[in-house]
């Protein structure tokens, strides 16, 4: 790849899973450390910032979680409202969730569970959620449904 195949793809639209998986592993390359990136686009499909790292999410995404707007609720479901008001305070109309983990380009049970949880949750919730990707030794896999169910 050339710098000029990677200024262009952080200019044109991710409109395919194929532009967006390309993107985001020039970024993130291969997992370093379990955590989970929160990544966003605009309605056009672009890449808008922050890309936010975060980690020490409960290894439970139907773990209840006490807050005072939403009372107590499973932490998938804080997560998926958490990430809809972040997209919406940085100007996005989607989200994208990377799940960071170092070993082969497989679902452990415990990420199954959360990817699977939070999908859900942002349904119910309205909270586009363009995509979910594993970030693993080799690089970035998309995630689909089949792989959660």
């Amino acid at each position: 790849m050339t710098d000029i195949d990677f200024d262009v793809r952080f200019h044109e639209p991710l409109r395919t899973d194929d532009q967006l998986r390309l993107a985001l592993e020039d970024l993130l390359q291969c997992a370093n450390l379990p955590q989970l990136w929160f990544i966003f686009l605009d309605e056009d499909q672009h890449l808008v910032g922050p890309f936010m790292p975060g980690d020490g999410y409960p290894d439970d995404p139907a773990q209840p979680v006490d807050t005072d707007d939403l009372g107590t609720v499973p932490s998938a479901e804080v997560m998926a409202v958490r990430v809809g008001m972040i997209a919406e305070l940085v100007g996005a109309a989607h989200a994208v969730l990377v799940w960071e983990r170092p070993g082969p380009d497989r679902l452990t049970e415990g990420v199954r569970a959360w990817v699977r949880a939070v999908a859900a949750a942002c349904l119910a919730r309205e909270v586009s959620l363009r995509a979910q990707l594993l970030l693993h030794d080799d690089g970035l896999r998309m995630l689909v449904p089949d792989d959660w169910v």
